[in-house]
């Protein structure tokens, strides 16, 4: 596709997969997060050079920025109880004294408030100049820990569906700790061979060993199913719905979507609604297929 394509013209072309896009394209069109729209000349890879420079050079002006908005509010603290001791200072051992350093006291706080005020006004301004960088927040699994090192073993195993076997016989024995990536061509066996694990009515031949009383996680490739708002979602598989929605949030979603109907989701929120759920889910085993597909 990306080779047919090179030789176009004239074409606009959304896609996820940089293996795809880089050989085919000669300008990328980005929207962030803010809504702003941004075109630039090059491939993908260029693209995402420039913005690592970029990014790194916005890290630094924060940092620089922020250490700026650390000393003038420390200016301002000190300020402020600067006038305060000036105030308690007010009384003294005879009127006049009183008369004398009310006054003074009062032409001290008037400047101490001005002076604050400026300070606090350039607090504000150094605040708009920090920019808005994306970035990708940390996500944890939580699994369980299973009294056999052992979760499944496959000996001899095919799947067939009455035409041929889809791959030759599989030996394998996977433990606790471990991951694996199924990678194959369409119609190879990969999500048959996780639904399986799942228990599942596949054909094959061989034997599947699992290991007692194992909980799985699933992440389906098919997020055709999904409906109501992410909250009934989440009672509906009895998930920490505080968890599930800090989870949403950390894969850029709005809290306006919490209420919405995942059937009009974009894929890529749909895909990212089960890998949430997942992520909510303390498990001996992980099965997530093509996790990856319309993510960002």
């Amino acid at each position: 596709l990306a080779a047919y394509l090179s030789g176009k013209k004239g074409f606009l072309l959304v896609s996820h997969d940089r293996s795809l896009l880089d050989p085919c394209i000669d300008h990328v069109l980005t929207i962030d997060r803010d809504g702003q729209i941004r075109l630039e000349k090059g491939n993908y890879s260029s693209w995402q050079a420039n913005k690592d420079l970029q990014d790194r050079f916005e890290r630094e002006e924060n940092q620089r920025l922020r250490g700026e908005i650390r000393r003038l509010q420390q200016t301002s603290r000190e300020k402020s109880d600067w006038a305060d001791r000036v105030e308690r200072s007010k009384i003294g051992s005879h009127s006049a004294d009183r008369g004398y350093v009310g006054a003074r006291s009062a032409a001290m706080m008037k400047k101490s408030k001005a002076l604050e005020r400026r300070l606090d006004k350039a607090v504000e301004d150094k605040s708009k100049l920090l920019h808005k960088i994306e970035e990708a927040d940390d996500l944890k699994l939580s699994p369980l820990v299973h009294p056999s090192k052992r979760l499944f073993r496959l000996e001899q195993l095919v799947i067939d569906y009455g035409n041929r076997p889809l791959f030759s016989p599989i030996n394998l024995d996977f433990f606790q700790g471990q991951r694996l990536w199924l990678r194959g061509r369409n119609g190879s066996g990969k999500s048959s061979l996780l639904r399986l694990l799942l228990g599942e009515a596949v054909p094959h031949s061989g034997q599947v060993f699992l290991a007692s009383g194992l909980t799985i996680s699933f992440v389906s490739q098919d997020s055709s199913f999904l409906r109501g708002s992410p909250v009934e979602y989440a009672q509906s598989l009895s998930l920490d719905q505080s968890l599930y929605l800090t989870i949403l949030r950390k894969l850029g979603f709005e809290r306006v979507q919490f209420e919405k109907d995942m059937a009009d989701f974009s894929m890529g929120q749909k895909k990212k609604a089960l890998l949430a759920a997942s992520l909510c889910q303390s498990a001996h085993l992980y099965l997530w297929d093509e996790p990856l597909n319309y993510i960002d």
